[in-house]
């Protein structure tokens, strides 16, 4: 039989209708009846309650893993309206998926991840390729939570991890995490692809670095108080305008942090991995960041550039497409930073980034992908937490 993978793509405005819709089309061409894997991303103009029941049905309560999104992409096309639901099927006698996930990541963020690795423990075997891995991501700590995984996994050898933070319309803090029958909302949701075959990937950014580096001088997990020994804002608000100083969505959809890497890591991607400030504490003069930051980090303060974003996208589907070479995968994933969407691109820049990037496959290979809010994916064997980024990811 080997793998049959399909994609299916509704913008009804009516929920139980995209659900069918999107499920059907799908399964439809993938060309079975019965997936053994489903995976959905949808944008919060829908309900996931009535979503999901729905989805369910078509698919025949096949395993289900989902994630809320900013927005949905499949081959040649991207849609970030608030009704979009986008719906793979999988069905194969060489691949395995085996799905878990955890109702509550924020509490005790290490718990949760080390309750994820132990529930997978079992079925990660020799042959697991890679691990898919979706979070809130207002309440995201990555460090925390990749730490309590990889105690619960116990594996002694290198697993890659992709995926993100789930995302919404931006005006909210509310995302959904989608297992099964059940949704979540401050949860984390895994997919532990297992078989023969191999993962591919690759993680882009486009920033540059302005000023000086500055070095964290006071933090705790993942908040950051002080940048050379002086309160983090006051830091931050020599570099934005008056204008972006008063709405903070203004401020972050421009400015961001670049960690300096170590020399190995660099060598192999750049030498700044990005992070978005997600939130701001105003009384103590704290920024937080979706992984932890230890005091003594060297950090650049960065913007994005959209020429430096396409020909990032550029490289690193040449790169892709070289490592692929005559293999056909069986499903591709994208997965862009809701930053590289609308609120920085226009639609027609917007399009032809997305179309430069699936230069990474040949024509006629099922695509899926999403804006999400935080991108996971491996430099070398070191699986990292980026912002501002494009995970592209070949299942072959």
């Amino acid at each position: 039989m080997g793998t049959s993978v399909g994609v299916g793509l509704s913008k009804n405005r009516n929920t139980r209708a995209a659900a069918r819709e999107a499920a059907e089309q799908a399964l439809a061409a993938a060309g079975v009846r019965e997936p053994d894997f489903v995976l959905v991303f949808m944008t919060v103009g829908h309900d996931p309650r009535l979503l999901l029941p729905e989805i369910r049905a078509v698919t025949g309560g096949a395993p289900l893993t989902g994630t809320s999104v900013a927005g949905c992409i499949t081959a040649g096309a991207a849609d970030e309206s608030a009704y979009c639901v986008e719906v793979t099927v999988i069905r194969s006698d060489e691949l395995r998926v085996h799905n878990v996930a955890v109702a509550d990541m924020a509490s005790d963020p290490r718990a949760a991840g080390r309750a994820l690795g132990e529930a997978l423990r079992p079925r990660c075997e020799d042959d697991a390729v890679a691990l898919l891995l979706f979070g809130d991501a207002y309440t995201l700590n990555y460090t925390a939570l990749a730490a309590g995984l990889e105690d619960g996994l116990e594996l002694d050898r290198f697993l890659p991890v992709l995926g993100g933070g789930s995302s919404n319309d931006i005006h909210s803090q509310r995302t959904y995490q989608l297992h099964d029958d059940d949704v979540h909302e401050q949860g984390a949701v895994c997919a532990l692809i297992s078989g023969p075959n191999a993962v591919l990937s690759t993680v882009t950014h486009g920033c540059y670095p302005l000023g000086l580096r500055q070095t964290v001088t006071r933090s705790k997990d993942n908040w950051i108080y002080e940048l050379d020994g002086k309160p983090a804002l006051d830091v931050i608000s020599s570099f934005i305008t008056e204008e972006e100083s008063r709405n903070w969505l203004i401020a972050v959809a421009n400015l961001c942090l670049g960690l300096e890497l170590p020399e190995e890591l660099a060598s192999e991607y750049d030498p700044l991995c990005i992070r978005y400030m997600v939130g701001r504490e105003l009384e103590s003069s704290g920024l937080m960041i979706q992984a932890e930051v230890p005091e003594g980090t060297s950090i650049w303060l960065a913007r994005r550039e959209p020429e430096k974003i396409c020909a990032a996208a550029d490289r690193a589907a040449a790169s892709l497409r070289e490592r692929l070479g005559d293999r056909a995968p069986k499903l591709m994933m994208q997965l862009e930073c809701v930053g590289r969407g609308r609120f920085l691109l226009n639609e027609p820049t917007k399009l032809d980034l997305i179309r430069r990037t699936q230069r990474a496959a040949p024509a006629g290979v099922p695509w899926t992908g999403a804006y999400i809010s935080g991108e996971i994916a491996p430099v070398g064997e070191t699986n990292m937490f980026h912002n501002y980024t494009s995970v592209v990811l070949a299942v072959l």
